[in-house]
């Protein structure tokens, strides 16, 4: 567990989580190309035009059911994050900060997402320049560097299993 207890529980929550938001995407795309009356109205208070609207909704529409694949899953993510920053950011700069925690969660949300489904080149880390993996250079896999070897030679490894430490 890298993660500790929220990585074991973390197929649970994917379960609903990626069809989840893809759902909400695919509607919120389609409304946005439907051109329904509070996107349009939100979008002309922002200051973007109909075209822009609209291109906004082919990208959550495509990338929501990007979703739902499981070779796109991570791209499609990662655009969605990207397109929830800039409506963070378009919120904050017209004056509308009350509307900042729906765009700011959905792109946790969105991170969380891509960052479990992104390929294992994607999430390197930098070792222990002791470790044998390495001298300081970069190494594919898990998130923590490799624990030390304990008096008995095996690594420690941290966890449930993990005995506490004997007093003497």
């Amino acid at each position: 567990m890298r993660f500790g207890w929220a990585a074991s529980r973390w197929p649970a929550a994917e379960r609903w989580l990626r069809p989840g938001l893809a759902l909400f995407f695919v509607a919120a795309g389609g409304a946005k190309l439907l051109e329904a009356q509070g996107d349009s109205e939100l979008f002309r208070q922002l200051g973007y035009t109909p075209w822009f609207m609209r291109l906004t909704g082919a990208v959550q529409l495509l990338s929501g059911l990007g979703l739902l694949l499981p070779a796109s899953t991570a791209a499609a993510a990662f655009i969605l994050a990207a397109g929830m920053a800039g409506a963070a950011g378009s919120l904050l700069s017209s004056g509308n900060p009350w509307m900042l925690p729906a765009p700011l969660s959905l792109f946790l949300l969105l991170l969380a997402v891509a960052w479990h489904h992104a390929p294992s080149w994607l999430r390197w880390h930098f070792t222990h320049p002791s470790s044998p993996q390495g001298q300081g250079r970069p190494a594919a896999g898990g998130w923590f560097p490799p624990a030390a070897p304990g008096p008995s030679g095996e690594l420690a490894r941290p966890g449930p299993s993990a005995a506490p430490p004997a007093d003497q």
